[in-house]
């Protein structure tokens, strides 16, 4: 099984040279444009996430030292602030692109900055790579099984809502199949600021993408204690006593514990992916044969994965890994910049006069919905919402 090329973490915005757009299908709305003295009154939030973002670039805000999933919540006016902001600074847009994942949540309003942990990002390796694995192995051979394992792809690019009331989102790690648009089934680290936001964003990504998302999986960390559990959520169609339907959102393994308080592994049942999950039904009907099989992690495995990954990163923090020293009759030549390689910072300036602000590592919540006449409004729905369906 290969990695998603796209594989990488989005912001916002895509392209610091054109006109900055959110990564929803059809692109945010442009909220009205507000008048200097609205950009004065609103600047200040602005501002607070341009200085965290600084001081995080710069190497004075530690990744591991502040919260890695941080809110913010912002006016419709002060987005478009935030996009002029970005605009005017190419090298914070590069930084954000490469460095910061996010989510967009219309429903509450909320833009929510992700900052990556070595921790995390080592038990995500871990455990996609043991699904990895096993649907190598489930590849083998000729059946209609095996070529469907073959074509399941991974990746971490943003996935884009087809329900324009949903936002896009950025997860830890997903799983797609060959030629199509929305993966099946979707990976998320949880840890303290982000625990209560999981259930949300499993309504987003699988009532946002019209239930093509299959399974949301959570493996919650947690912080104050040594436990860690798995949860996960499925779409599930509820009919109502006027025999009309709904698409919600039901949370089947709730808390499932792998690692107790104590740091003990718990003999539970792991986690166990069918193969249908990762496909949509209109992939699934294309084949003329049930596919069979199942990814089978067992708690030990989990409970394995995360112990490693916690010494790692431990062993990391107290430098105490090898390194193999310079030699001592060894002197450093740097590398000479040639007058043509010298950055004209005036010229930079005059192109970018207002060149002082900056998007931050915090996590802010807005959210500008479309309408049919074109004129962006906000919109609070209700945080477990359902779906109606015309089945």
């Amino acid at each position: 099984m290969s990695e998603l090329s796209c594989s990488r973490p989005v912001s916002l915005v895509y392209n610091p040279k054109t006109l900055l757009k959110s990564s929803c299908t059809n692109g945010l709305p442009t909220p009205p444009s507000t008048s200097r003295e609205d950009d004065k009154a609103e600047s200040i939030h602005i501002r607070t996430i341009v200085q965290a973002f600084k001081q995080h670039r710069s190497g004075k805000l530690s990744v591991d030292d502040t919260p890695k999933w941080k809110r913010f919540t912002l006016s419709p006016n002060e987005y478009e602030q935030l996009e002029r902001v970005l605009q005017s600074d190419e090298s914070l847009w590069g930084y954000v692109h490469d460095k910061v994942r996010s989510d967009y949540f219309p429903s509450t309003q909320r833009f929510v900055i992700r900052m990556k942990s070595y921790l995390h990002e080592d038990f995500i390796h871990s455990v996609t790579n043991d699904i990895g694995r096993q649907l190598e192995r489930l590849g083998e051979g000729q059946s209609p099984s095996a070529r469907f394992a073959r074509s399941i792809r991974r990746g971490t690019s943003t996935i884009e809502a087809l329900d324009p009331e949903y936002g896009p989102h950025t997860p830890d790690c997903f799983f797609k199949v060959q030629r199509t648009q929305i993966p099946g089934v979707v990976l998320e680290i949880s840890y303290s600021q982000k625990r209560k936001d999981l259930p949300i964003l499993a309504d987003e990504y699988i009532l946002g993408s019209n239930e093509n998302v299959r399974v949301v999986i959570g493996l919650d960390l947690e912080y104050k204690g040594k436990e860690a559990a798995l949860s996960i959520w499925r779409p599930v169609v509820e009919v109502d006593a006027n025999g009309k339907k709904f698409l919600k959102v039901e949370q089947v393994v709730t808390n499932q514990a792998f690692r107790d308080t104590e740091g003990h592994v718990v003999d539970s049942g792991g986690l166990n992916i069918p193969l249908t999950d990762f496909a949509n039904s209109a992939t699934l009907a294309q084949y003329q044969q049930p596919l069979v099989g199942e990814i089978r992690i067992a708690a030990f495995d989990l409970y394995t994965y995360l112990n490693e990954a916690e010494q790692e990163y431990l062993g990391l923090q107290q430098q105490r890994f090898t390194i193999a020293p310079m030699a001592a009759e060894l002197q450093k030549r740097k590398r000479s910049e040639s007058p043509g390689e010298e950055i004209d910072t005036s010229e930079d300036e005059a192109r970018h006069p207002h060149k002082h602000v900056e998007l931050s590592d915090s996590s802010f919540e807005t959210t500008t919905i479309p309408s049919d006449n074109g004129i962006p409004s906000t919109r609070v729905l209700r945080s477990r919402a359902r779906k109606t369906m015309s089945l």
